[in-house]
């Protein structure tokens, strides 16, 4: 008669859960590194993607700087307000309210809001509006507005008077300048990427170092320009004002757009 085989011993059993628990454990290490790669390989695809867009936005209208309004004539820029902080959709991240991280609170601007910015280079105080990526970059509705957007080239096929001014000729606020039709908006830019970023907070851009205010030829702001996401840990860790050479705080991403410069 055949003896019955032994079967695990309660040790037996014990030791293999556990090295079974430890190879999980590795293995959901390694699962949450590749994940967090992965999102920050997202967030620099659409941070580059939007520096880019805003970068292609500016040449194509002839300007420095983002307006809250664009061109309530096809001739005439209208430069009522400057924007001072570009947002797309998503929730709003926290600010560091350690108190390290200076002007925090402006990334956390809500459309339709004004922000006011203090100049390290001008040493005066001017007011910003903040509007949205989409209005700007897709959509040429500035404050979503839709008769508020840049002129665009079917503006430019009748009545326009760029036969009275010289090729190439930008308008130049100081000068005052007649503005060439060879600018317009001739977007959309971008597609998806003004959507939440991969914690689902909203990308934003702190574009109010591109103004140059009337009258004076050098930048208002010696600071650079950005396209930000707020990182895994959905925290404001940078400040909003910096000068050139700019940095992240923490786990922040950010890439350069342009340079101020004094």
């Amino acid at each position: 008669m055949r003896r019955k085989e032994a079967g695990f011993t309660l040790v037996e059993v014990t030791v293999i859960l556990l090295v079974l628990v430890i190879l999980s454990a590795i293995l959901l290490v390694q699962i949450g590194g590749f994940n967090r790669q992965a999102r920050y390989a997202k967030v620099k695809e659409d941070v580059g993607a939007i520096c880019t867009a805003i970068a292609a936005y500016l040449t194509d209208i002839g300007e420095t700087t983002f307006w809250n309004h664009g061109w309530r004539d096809p001739d005439t820029p209208d430069r009522s307000w400057p924007v001072g902080l570009l947002i797309g959709d998503g929730d709003i991240p926290d600010a560091n309210g350690t108190g390290s991280v200076r002007g925090a609170e402006h990334w956390r601007g809500v459309s339709g809001d004004y922000i006011s910015i203090e100049s390290d280079f001008r040493f005066e105080t001017f007011r910003f509006t903040i509007d949205t990526l989409a209005n700007h970059l897709i959509h040429n509705t500035p404050q979503n507005e839709s008769n508020q957007g840049a002129r665009t080239p079917a503006n430019m096929v009748d009545g326009d008077n760029s036969s009275r001014i010289p090729g190439g000729l930008r308008f130049d606020p100081p000068s005052g300048q007649g503005f060439n039709s060879m600018f317009a908006w001739r977007g959309p830019y971008i597609a998806d990427v003004v959507d939440p970023d991969p914690w689902g907070n909203r990308y934003m851009a702190n574009v109010f170092a591109l103004y140059h205010p009337q009258g004076d030829d050098s930048d208002g702001f010696a600071s650079a320009v950005v396209c930000y996401s707020a990182g895994a840990d959905e925290e404001i860790d940078t400040s909003f004002n910096q000068p050139a050479g700019w940095t992240t705080g923490d786990d922040d991403y950010a890439a350069l757009v342009t340079a101020g410069s004094s």
